[in-house]
């Protein structure tokens, strides 16, 4: 659309005039006519607006403009300006009354006013052509342009196009937004690793034709053990992610065609459980499907799929359930498996980054081992894939290529250190000697020099020499201590003296409270306060300090930044004298010992491990809810504290320090080890770990998970063996918990073998440990083994069995019971399998909770004869060409093949979803009773099945 000339605006504002002179009886009164121009405007300044049809502002004591603005509101997206944006629901009845494209087109060009603001671009734009040019948009930009097109939605024909592009683009755009945050950082030289990291990966061409012929050949087949990962490390500081972003970013973005696709996990993410790799591979689902358009569908189902085994595992109930880790173990190779296919069919080299791997191998080797093991089961059968990893430590448990992110050269420290000293808020005035004399006292580490630009801003290069040591030109000192040094420069130039005092010796405390200044800092620090208000200042002046502190969102307090502390923490603490840091824990304990939040039951805990005391005080203290506040903390702790609180993270500590330990803190660890290798189906890991030492406790948790690798092995006799030693330890510390555990383990074992009989004699045992105090979850378990125990026996026994069952019945009748079955998946599926039938409610809590687990054809042949005559009944009733579940469904008929069809394509979270949805909207039970008898039947073999498969399958697989 073309811009229009001033004689036709002229033209136009005439016209525009007389149509309002005949709505409105006074000029004072057309406050639609601002508002018409308004609702163009993403902002605008009151005092610069006019109607339409003014050639010049005049609306000095106007009543029109007066009303106009009590349909606006101020815009809070500019901090400088008295902005103002209209009311959406206002703009929008204004917008339909301008009508088209052309009509507001001319409405902004006759305004004259045109915001600088990257949204009214998009208006400009959206106007002019009606559509936006959004290639390269980021994630803020396309949020921004989706907010303007929901003024024009259902208006203008055009933006819906145009919504709908957004909304494709957008998941790719909030993927991209973290790689493109750590690319705004300066990005200096690194070009022989580009190319090392260009050459694994084998996409981009280069000038140099061997190259070129090198990376054709690396685009052929090869194993993970021909060709290993490639593994970036290096300490803190040295710019990895950003290495690894502006890779990504060089192969997505800077390619027209044939863009790269890539999966970017950074494994200090939240939403990844490295105890349950699945969560890798939801996220890469997710990020492959909004990548690749062909294949969205598939990634999508797996991701269900995933999602809807991730609900069925169950922490809990490690050795208590007979179908166990077996249903975690399967559903993680066999999602590897489908994701290993899906990233093959994508036909070219498909980029896996797994960012931050310390994060895994802070958790221990075992948690390393699984990964390897995912990475193995995907590669297998996706060639195609380049994994990536990158790390500040290198890889010892598996194979890889080492590529060692080392310091710059001093031509690339010299390039990045200008640039840095060029974006500094300070004007400083910089010639190449200081450069060269910035260089020659702090190196070549990127991070080093970050923190030297500070130091040189604020100080000066003469506070810079006194980083160094004597002798510093001739022996380098570790790069660490001189960045420790750097920010105990930094610590030492606060301008304010107050402050200055709080931070040193304050930030030997983690969090920093005005309470905290009070009750804690003051008198260590020899602080004089009058008031809190005057704490609360001194806390803001330190706020200020951005390189040392940073402010914690979730409570507002200010935090110690832990990339700073894990650098300074010890020379802090050895600046300090004993007496004073004795002061500062003492008086943390107090202080926190009061109050009652997570936070603080956190810092107690730290400031008494810190001063030494006994594990028996701390103990009491703990609660799980803790594990992400005290993480970071190991650390910073002496040995002894370290193994307790590693033993409360679920966290394999350096195996010299878990030798030493305690035998307690040894088992809690070492059952944290071998439950996350029976998690995930390895039970030779499992034995490995618990078999490392010899002794156990009188109530040691170990023998157990010992017995369950065992049984996961089929190693059954040395399994009863294992049985009569635990007994006969457990039986003399008077723990009727573990002497339960271990004869539900101990008949799990024997029905492992088909011995049914003694299996019962075992359950039995079992239920006379029960009292009236025994938790109703631990009575649910032995109850369900001994009626599946019954019901294999045969009908001898039906009187037994009905007898227990209404032992089982009693509980379930409890709300609060009911309840808590939602955290046990494996007992409430168990349940579910031996009393469906009989309690239906269970059946359908056990549907909505955790869904159907079809996987073999036999359930899927259960499943479809079911639904069939389901539908089929639905037909019947409604005397219609097909039935309402086949409709729902989207097939065309009601055979057995059709609804096998639908379900195989279906498996997981839609198929779940499917049968929940429609068991409530269209009862079974308000058929008849046969057909809704049948139906709960079918679910309840499906159930059995599962049950059974899982004891079967693990035999088999170790028995090969």
């Amino acid at each position: 659309m073309k811009e229009f000339s001033k004689e036709e605006l002229d033209q136009f504002q005439d016209q525009y005039r007389l149509v309002y002179k005949q709505i409105f009886e006074t000029e004072e009164d057309l406050d639609a006519s601002y508002l018409e121009v308004a609702c163009l405007l993403v902002y605008f300044d009151p005092e610069q607006i006019h109607p339409v049809y003014k050639k010049q502002i005049t609306h000095k004591n106007h009543k029109g403009w007066r009303n106009f603005l009590k349909y606006c509101e101020p815009y809070v997206g500019s901090s400088e300006g008295n902005f103002w944006q209209v009311n959406l629901s206002v703009r929008r009845a204004a917008l339909k009354r301008l009508g088209t494209r052309e009509q507001m087109l001319k409405v902004l060009q006759a305004s004259k006013i045109q915001p600088q603001v990257p949204g009214q671009k998009f208006v400009n734009e959206f106007l002019q052509t009606g559509k936006v040019s959004i290639e390269d948009f980021t994630r803020t930009e396309l949020l921004s342009l989706l907010s303007i097109l929901q003024w024009f939605d259902n208006i203008l024909v055009e933006a819906t196009a145009v919504k709908e592009q957004v909304e494709k683009t957008l998941p790719v755009a909030e993927l991209l937004e973290p790689l493109r945050r750590l690319n705004s950082t300066t990005f200096i030289g690194r070009k022989e690793e580009l190319v090392i990291l260009a050459d694994y990966v084998g996409v981009l061409p280069t000038k140099d034709f061997l190259r070129n012929v090198r990376r054709f050949a690396s685009n052929l087949v090869y194993s993970l053990f021909e060709r290993p990962p490639l593994l970036v490390y290096g300490p803190g500081g040295m710019g990895k992610s950003t290495l690894l972003a502006r890779f990504i970013l060089d192969h997505f973005e800077k390619t027209s065609t044939d863009k790269l696709p890539f999966v970017y996990l950074d494994l200090d993410r939240p939403i990844l459980n490295l105890e349950q790799p699945s969560t890798l591979l939801l996220e890469g689902a997710r990020q492959l499907a909004s990548q690749y358009l062909e294949l969205e569908l598939e990634f999508n189902r797996l991701k269900d799929a995933i999602e809807v085994a991730l609900l069925n595992m169950d922490n809990y109930e490690i050795s208590k359930s007979i179908i166990l880790s077996n249903y975690s173990d399967s559903h993680i190779s066999s999602s590897a498996r489908v994701f290993g296919e899906l990233v093959r069919s994508v036909n070219a080299p498909v980029l896996f980054v797994v960012d931050t791997f310390e994060e895994a191998q802070f958790l221990g080797n075992e948690v390393v081992e699984e990964l390897w093991s995912l990475f193995v089961t995907i590669q297998e059968l996706a060639p195609n894939l380049r994994i990536i990893i990158s790390g500040r430590a290198l890889v010892r448990n598996f194979p890889v290529q080492k590529l060692l992110l080392k310091e710059f050269d001093r031509r690339e420290a010299r390039q990045f250190l200008e640039v840095c000293l060029s974006k500094s808020e300070k004007e400083i005035i910089i010639n190449k000697k200081i450069v060269e004399e910035i260089l020659d006292v702090v190196g070549y580490n990127p991070l080093s020099l970050r923190l030297a630009v500070k130091v040189f801003q604020e100080q000066g290069v003469e506070k810079l020499r006194s980083v160094g040591s004597r002798g510093w030109l001739i022996s380098r000192v570790n790069d660490e201590v001189i960045q420790a040094r750097l920010y105990g420069r930094i610590l030492a130039h606060i301008h304010d003296p107050e402050v200055k005092k709080l931070a040193f010796p304050g930030l030997v405390v983690r969090r920093i409270t005005p309470s905290v200044i009070i009750n804690v800092l003051a008198k260590p620090c020899n602080l004089k306060l009058n008031s809190y208000y005057e704490a609360e200042l001194l806390m803001q002046s330190l706020s200020k300090e951005v390189s040392l502190v940073e402010v914690d969102p979730l409570d507002s307090s200010l935090r110690h930044r832990q990339d700073v502390r894990r650098i300074m923490i010890n020379d802090l603490k050895n600046e300090i004298s004993s007496d004073v840091l004795k002061s500062i824990h003492d008086l943390a304990v107090e202080y926190y010992a009061d109050l009652h939040d997570e936070f603080s039951r956190a810092e107690e805990i730290y400031h008494r491990l810190s001063r030494g005391d006994e594990f028996s005080k701390v103990d009491n203290l703990w609660q799980p809810t803790l594990k992400p506040l005290l993480q970071y903390a190991i650390e910073e702790l002496p040995d002894r504290a370290r193994i307790w609180l590693s033993s409360k993270l679920g966290v394999t500590p350096d195996t010299n320090l878990l030798k030493r330990s305690d035998l307690e803190y040894w088992e809690e660890i070492t059952a944290k080890t071998a439950q996350r290798h029976l998690q995930t189906g390895n039970a030779i890991g499992a034995l490995d770990v618990l078999r490392e030492r010899q002794e156990r406790s009188p109530t040691s948790p170990l023998y157990h998970l010992e017995l369950e690798a065992l049984r996961m092995m089929g190693l059954f006799r040395e399994a009863e063996t294992l049985v009569n030693r635990a007994l006969l330890s457990v039986n003399k510390s008077g723990n009727k918990l573990l002497v339960r555990e271990l004869l539900l383990q101990s008949a799990l074992i024997q029905e492992a073998q088909g011995k049914l009989d003694l299996a019962l004699t075992f359950i039995k045992e079992a239920e006379h440990t029960i009292t009236e105090h025994t938790e109703p979850i631990e009575v649910l378990r032995v109850l369900v083994c001994h009626i599946r125990l019954l019901r294999k026996l045969g009908n001898e026994h039906d009187k037994e069995r009905a007898n227990i069952i209404e032992n089982a019945k009693a509980l379930l009748l409890q709300e609060h019971v009911v309840q808590l079955l939602s955290n046990y998946p494996n007992l409430l599926r168990e349940l579910a399998a031996e009393l469906g039938k009989i309690i239906p409610s269970i059946l359908h809590k056990s549907v909505d909770l955790i869904g159907i687990d079809v996987r073999s054809k036999d359930q899927i042949d259960i499943l479809s004869a079911a639904l069939a005559e389901w539908n089929n009944q639905l037909q019947a009733e409604s005397h219609s060409d097909q039935g309402e579940l086949a409709v729902r469904a989207g097939i065309k008929g009601s055979s057995l093949s059709e609804w096998s069809n639908f379900i195989s394509k279906n498996v997981g979270k839609n198929l779940n979803n499917s049968i929940k949805h429609w068991m409530s909207e269209i009862p079974v039970n308000t058929l008849n009773n046969d057909l809704s008898n049948k139906f709960n039947s079918s679910l309840v073999d499906i159930y059995r099945s599962s049950v059974n498969y899982s004891l079967e399958s693990r035999i088999k697989k170790h028995s090969k």
